[in-house]
């Protein structure tokens, strides 16, 4: 769905609420609720890139299969000399870049004269490669309705979370080390593109020497239910000390 339909789902999402409060009968709600459903249908894949277009700015364009018969796409900024102005090859292990939840690699690059990771890091000569997880971006989508509605909750299902750990991930690592003849990479995941590879390491912890580096934004270790508990500060103000924080 990417930042357009996110948006789009945002603003539905709230005028759902909205229409909630309002609604005079239930039957005014339910037919409400189900026109909101229709759009979002509608909008969010097809308007939304319309409303909001951006053509990312990778060089090269990749796809490989996993070993369940997904078709992944990895997006390719090679490495480049801003000094000499042309293309080199790099010499540190390549990047991948991961996208979260209901996103895909427009969160690396919002496209020409906009914000992109995937430019700023390529023109610092590094080789990044941009994942697309399946049912996302270019990647392959889901063949059912079912399929979609079950995510996670289904080892037979085309698209759960259990895929992208199992399949996606080390399919695109295998990939670009493959493509690169690197024997590490370094790896940077976004929220869920951080929780798969805390979940695949988990599984197989030896697997963490194909990383040269691990960087994680905003992704959770765990969703515990109830807030852990707050930790005494350290250092404090010029009053009487005690015997873990003692005064001056």
């Amino acid at each position: 769905m990417g930042l357009p339909g996110t948006h789009l789902l945002v603003a539905i999402l709230l005028l759902s609420i909205h229409l909630t409060v309002t609604s005079c009968t239930r039957k005014t709600h339910y037919r409400a609720l189900w026109y909101l459903i229709l759009c979002w249908l509608v909008f969010c894949p097809y308007l939304a890139p319309l409303l909001y277009p951006t053509e990312t700015q990778e060089d090269q364009v990749h796809f490989f299969t996993t070993a369940d018969g997904a078709r992944i796409n990895l997006a390719r900024y090679s490495a480049y000399n801003a000094t000499l102005g042309e293309r080199k090859q790099s010499f540190t292990a390549p990047v991948i870049l991961c996208h979260g939840a209901f996103a895909n690699r427009h969160t690396y690059d919002l496209g020409k004269g906009r914000t992109s990771l995937a430019k700023f890091l390529a023109e610092r000569g590094h080789d990044v490669w941009v994942l697309e997880l399946r049912a996302h971006g270019r990647s392959a989508k889901p063949a059912w309705l079912s399929s979609v509605l079950s995510q996670g909750t289904r080892s037979d299902s085309a698209w759960s979370v259990i895929k992208y750990i199992e399949q996606d991930l080390p399919a695109a690592l295998d990939y670009v080390k493959r493509h690169t003849r690197a024997a590490k990479v370094h790896w940077v995941g976004h929220s869920m593109g951080g929780i798969i590879l805390y979940s695949w390491l988990a599984f197989h912890m030896e697997n963490a020497r194909d990383f040269a580096s691990i960087v994680t934004l905003g992704s959770s270790l765990d969703h515990p239910r109830k807030a852990p508990p707050q930790l005494p500060h350290a250092g404090g103000g010029g009053g009487g000390g005690n015997a873990g924080n003692p005064g001056p």
